[in-house]
């Protein structure tokens, strides 16, 4: 079993927000620019929209994850 500590995984938790927020950004971005973008282009640029997306979804539960477990530590904590 691994074990964390708690501000390990607050360090965690905080670079995953960091990383979600520029994912967000990313896309945003990405959003802002497709009217822009010429016609050969765009098949790359939604293939890079669409790993973004996905990169973002496996952060966001990666982030819950984290959050869930230091949850459960500080209820043990608290019952101590």
């Amino acid at each position: 079993m691994v074990e964390y500590t708690v501000e390990t995984l607050v360090h965690l938790y905080d670079s995953l927000n960091n990383q979600i927020e520029s994912a967000q950004n990313d896309l945003c971005m990405c959003n802002l620019n497709v009217s822009v973008i010429p016609d050969e282009n765009r098949a790359e640029i939604e293939a890079a929209y669409a790993k973004t997306e996905k990169r973002l979804e496996k952060l966001v539960s990666m982030r819950d994850d984290v959050e869930s477990l230091l949850n459960k530590i500080l209820k043990v904590e608290v019952n101590e």
